[in-house]
């Protein structure tokens, strides 16, 4: 499925250190419960931009673009703290290539910012 280019989407996405590795990160988008992994933020930002890219072109109409995240993933959005805009436009570049057809906003976990600082001092 192409989206229009008047096209109005806002995805957000929570980045959590990943519970079953503790040297990497999740990106998990709410809207579309996809997930994206690496070993910086940035990675994991980018992989879950590519499954979101990937689930709009291969999507046969709106009804198979959209599935929402567990409810506790949900809850977890109001622990967290919003991501510099310039990590997430380099994850874009490095990702696609070209600015995508929808908006994201990241955010990550309080608790766990202090992991991330040393990445953000590149930015």
């Amino acid at each position: 499925m192409r989206l229009p280019r008047d096209s109005n989407i806002s995805l957000r996405a929570i980045i959590y250190p990943n519970p079953d590795d503790d040297e990497s990160w999740l990106a998990h988008c709410l809207e579309m419960d996809l997930l994206g992994d690496g070993e910086t933020v940035e990675e994991a930002i980018e992989d879950l931009l590519r499954a979101i890219s990937g689930q709009i072109r291969h999507a046969k109409g709106p009804d198979q673009i959209f599935f929402p995240a567990p409810r506790e993933i949900w809850a977890m959005l109001t622990k967290c703290k919003p991501l510099p805009n310039e990590l997430v436009l380099r994850a874009v570049r490095n990702a696609l290539g070209r600015p995508p057809r929808y908006g994201i906003e990241t955010s990550a976990l309080k608790k766990s910012y202090r992991r991330i600082e040393p990445e953000l001092a590149t930015l």
